[in-house]
């Protein structure tokens, strides 16, 4: 119920300026794939606004008694709201340097709805959250993922009976087919998923692909997948080996980053501007 608030408020001020929202992760799966919200548990509000909006929509949002509290390293404002949760307005699914789930092509195949939260927002198409999720839990060191979040790929693919095909061109178009192999095999193991098998049978031969995903394997199975190994492995998968080395020194620099604003016995963070 906090969540639902927390979205129709944003999503009514920021639609009265124009900005389109697009519920994301947890808030959305909890109202979209499962029976009962309550199964679903999240700790704070994602949310993706049109791109090139996120300036305005903090400011207009910091009117309404939202405190920015800290701005993610180009990806995203995170705000304090009067709802007692916690509210993380994105401007990209992925740094820039990641993958290719380009968000103004999310936002052109998206579908606008009022009623899955009684206001006007942009929903993902199905396909794009498939590969949003399976992105994340890529990049969020797929080895150390919670149950939950492989459930929620499960989940999206039977909820929307995804072919694998589809899944699979998806993946590929979005530079996310290295990372599939990675996560997928994982995925079955887990949890059954013919879907997963699937997908992996549709996807085109790539033999480099294939070496770098079982190498990520391979590194995450030492029981290391927070760590160093962990953040290689994530890197190794991205969809060119250029991209992958630019993204784990962009990777590196924000954790940098982090730490000098975020030292012991300091100031709460606050925002970092002029990146």
């Amino acid at each position: 119920m906090v969540a639902e608030a927390v979205v129709r408020d944003v999503a009514g001020a920021l639609g009265a300026a124009g900005i389109a929202l697009m519920p994301i992760k947890g808030v959305l799966l909890q109202r979209w794939v499962y029976d009962d919200p309550s199964e679903r548990a999240i700790t704070d509000v994602d949310l993706l606004v049109a791109p090139g909006r996120l300036p305005e929509a903090r400011l207009l949002l910091e009117g309404r008694g939202y405190e920015a509290i800290e701005e993610g390293w180009q990806l995203a404002a995170v705000l304090r709201t009067p709802f007692g949760i916690g509210l993380d307005l994105h401007q990209r699914l992925f740094d820039q340097a990641r993958y290719r789930l380009d968000e103004h092509e999310v936002f052109r195949r998206g579908s606008r709805n009022n009623s899955l939260f009684g206001v006007d927002v942009v929903l993902q198409d199905p396909l794009d959250v498939y590969a949003h999720l399976l992105g994340k839990l890529a990049s969020d060191h797929f080895a150390a993922a919670p149950d939950r979040a492989v459930r929620d790929l499960v989940r999206v693919g039977e909820h929307a009976a995804l072919g694998p095909e589809a899944v699979a061109e998806r993946l590929e178009r979005s530079g996310l087919a290295r990372a599939a192999r990675w996560v997928l095999p994982e995925v079955a193991r887990r949890t059954g998923d013919p879907r997963a098998r699937a997908v992996l049978s549709a996807l085109r031969a790539d033999p480099v692909g294939d070496w770098l995903a079982r190498s990520a394997t391979a590194l995450t199975r030492r029981g290391r997948a927070q760590g160093a190994l962990g953040a290689v492995a994530a890197h190794l998968v991205n969809d060119r080996v250029p991209r992958g080395l630019r993204s784990g020194v962009r990777a590196l620099a924000r954790r940098r980053s982090k730490r000098l604003v975020r030292t012991p016995g300091a100031a709460p963070p606050r925002l970092r501007r002029g990146r």
